[in-house]
C-alpha cells in the first residue's frame, strides 16, 4: 500500500476535510527566501505572495514561522503589509493545542523554501481554486433557489 500523504490529490482533500471542520485554515509560511529575497539574488516570490493574498481572501490564518531574530519581526510585518498581506502572528501558535504548546506550531500547511515549497504551493493553489469554485457554485445555487417560483 502506498503512502497516502505523498499524493497531491490526498493533500488537497485533507485540506478540504479540515476546512469543513474548521473554516479558518492555518497557513504557516517562512519569510526569508519564501516571501522575501533574503540573499538579494533577484529572486521573485510573487507566486507565494499572491497565494497568501488568496488565503487571506478566504479568511485563513497566516503565521510566519521563521528562525530570524525577533528584531526583524517588524520588518517582516511591514514588508508583507506593503505587499497587501496582513499576517496574524509570527512564531506563535495560533490555537491552544490539547496536548500543550511545545515549540512546534500547529498549521494545516507549511510554505517553506526548505520544506517542499513547490509541492505545498501547488497543493494550496489547487485547494484555493476549488474552494473559490465551491463558493461561486453555492452563491449561484442560492440565487437560483431564491428566484424559483
Amino acid at each position: 500500500m502506498s503512502d497516502p500523504y505523498l499524493s497531491q490529490k490526498n493533500a488537497v482533500m485533507r485540506l478540504y476535510n479540515e476546512y469543513k471542520k474548521h473554516p479558518k485554515l492555518i497557513v504557516a509560511v517562512d519569510f526569508d527566501d519564501t516571501c522575501f529575497d533574503y540573499h538579494g539574488g533577484g529572486e521573485n516570490h510573487e507566486r507565494v505572495l499572491q497565494l497568501l493574498k488568496d488565503c487571506k481572501r478566504h479568511n485563513f490564518y497566516i503565521v510566519v514561522w521563521t528562525a530570524s531574530d525577533p528584531s526583524r519581526f517588524d520588518e517582516m510585518k511591514l514588508f508583507l503589509s506593503d505587499k497587501g498581506i496582513k499576517i496574524d502572528s509570527i512564531n506563535e501558535n495560533p490555537i491552544p493545542l490539547p496536548f500543550g504548546n511545545h515549540k512546534k506550531i500547529y498549521y494545516n500547511i507549511l510554505l517553506d523554501d526548505r520544506a517542499g515549497l513547490s509541492s505545498a504551493v501547488d497543493t494550496l493553489e489547487t485547494f484555493c481554486f476549488l474552494l473559490t469554485k465551491i463558493i461561486v457554485c453555492a452563491i449561484i445555487t442560492h440565487e437560483y433557489i431564491k428566484r424559483r417560483p
